[in-house]
């Protein structure tokens, strides 16, 4: 229920307070300094129809729900191109059973910060204590260096994390093939009904790739994504919890 209250609220504040992106000067604002909705911003939503998007918005005393600022996900942009391409391979996919969704060994690379973090970090402190243990954070110069890994995994079993020096190239991703991906495949499906999963990458791609894995196509086929859409990798999942260990 809280989920729906709060879906029908933002939707509520797009249509009422934005304009093209910013806030209508004509109207008050209605987020506080820390990024609450102000009581007469809140609203008590019931089901049932009313107007033409579906909700009924009504005041009430549960004044306690409130919109909080948070930072915007990260999400592909994608192109119509994209979102075609896309649709195209879930209906390829859609009815694909679990049995074969085990013969894929996902794969793909991340970099990983060793003594920071991207993005805005936020602390709770009151005055005076800017200072103290808790509120500050250690910098290097910089940005004190980094670890760029490549790994693959499947149903069955993880794969090896493979340290990459600076960054994947073709001459390096091919290396990387002949050195892990041919030996891992053959040993999980030595009857070669395995699926190597890597994305569109122009290292991916290469001519001199593409070639190798054709050579090999007898022991493993390949599993092409469509364009930017790394969301459709679980391995991005392994790649988070790893980046919380680190």
């Amino acid at each position: 229920m809280e989920e729906y209250i709060n879906e029908a609220l933002a939707a509520r504040w797009t249509m009422d307070q934005m304009g093209h992106g910013r806030l209508d000067a004509t109207k008050p604002r209605c987020l506080g300094k820390r990024g609450k909705l102000s009581g007469k911003a809140l609203m008590c939503i019931s089901r049932g129809p009313c107007g033409g998007n579906g909700y009924k918005l009504m005041a009430g005393d549960t004044l306690s729900q409130s919109l909080r600022c948070h930072r915007p996900v990260r999400v592909p942009m994608l192109t119509p191109v994209h979102h075609r391409k896309r649709q195209q391979w879930a209906r390829e996919h859609q009815n694909w059973t679990t049995e074969q969704w085990k013969k894929v060994v996902w794969s793909d690379e991340s970099r990983f910060l060793l003594h920071h973090v991207d993005g805005r970090v936020r602390v709770c402190l009151l005055p005076g204590e800017h200072m103290a243990p808790g509120c500050t954070m250690g910098r290097r110069r910089a940005g004190g260096g980094s670890v760029l890994l490549w790994s693959m995994f499947c149903w069955e079993t993880l794969g090896p994390a493979v340290h990459v020096d600076v960054t994947v190239t073709r001459s390096t991703y091919l290396s990387i093939a002949a050195d892990h991906v041919h030996s891992f495949m053959e040993t999980l499906f030595p009857d070669g009904c395995g699926l190597f999963q890597q994305d569109n990458a122009p290292c991916h791609k290469a001519e001199m790739v593409q070639e190798w894995f054709d050579d090999h196509n007898n022991q493993f086929e390949e599993l092409t994504p469509p364009p930017n859409s790394p969301d459709l990798n679980p391995i991005q999942h392994l790649w988070d919890v790893l980046d919380k260990q680190v």
